[in-house]
């Protein structure tokens, strides 16, 4: 019995032991990434493809997609080394596109969008179709600009069809309060 109590006292002074070893690991970073994008450069000019599963929550809201899945201070840090005055990012999906300018210390200056053949505000959708009854949509586009994060510019075109006939309307968004693409 003795040897029992001795040996389970020795392996329970082991163990113990073994455990309080500090084990130093070396510095890890981690770089969040929610899409895997793939990013080319032409001279300041950085361009960004949006993969298909992106394409939606891009469309929907562009700056804040940019501001959700682009740090654009640690690109500078990595990308910056030219001394450049400013940078160009371009998001491209297959719905279209935004670009956005920003300062050498990463300030977004402006953006430009254009998307076609995305879904468009309810209350815009049902304003379209209460006035124009018997006619079905055929394409849209939405052509957008903001100064920083402020909306300057949007406008809807739209082309409808009724058979052989065929008619465009064009809406400023901005004045309706339409223009949820450059939300933040």
């Amino acid at each position: 019995m003795k040897t029992l109590i001795f040996l389970s006292v020795f392996v329970l002074g082991a163990t113990i032991g073994q455990a309080q070893q500090i084990t130093k690991l070396n510095e890890v970073e981690i770089n969040y990434i929610p899409l895997n994008a793939e990013i080319s450069q032409n001279d300041a000019v950085f361009t960004i493809k949006i993969e298909p599963r992106g394409v939606n929550n891009f469309v929907s809201n562009p700056i804040g997609f940019l501001n959700e899945n682009f740090d654009i201070h640690q690109f500078i840090n990595k990308f910056g080394t030219e001394d450049y005055d400013s940078y160009v990012v371009q998001l491209k999906s297959s719905k279209g596109s935004m670009v956005a300018n920003y300062d050498r210390e990463g300030h977004l200056l402006s953006t430009r969008q254009n998307f076609k053949d995305i879904l468009m505000p309810y209350q815009l959708r049902m304003q379209v179709y209460n006035e124009n009854k018997g006619w079905g949509m055929k394409n849209n586009k939405y052509i957008a600009s903001t100064k920083g994060m402020m909306l300057t510019k949007a406008i809807y075109k739209i082309t409808l069809i009724n058979g052989n006939q065929k008619r465009n309307i064009r809406i400023d968004a901005l004045d309706k309060d339409y223009g949820v693409v450059a939300r933040n």
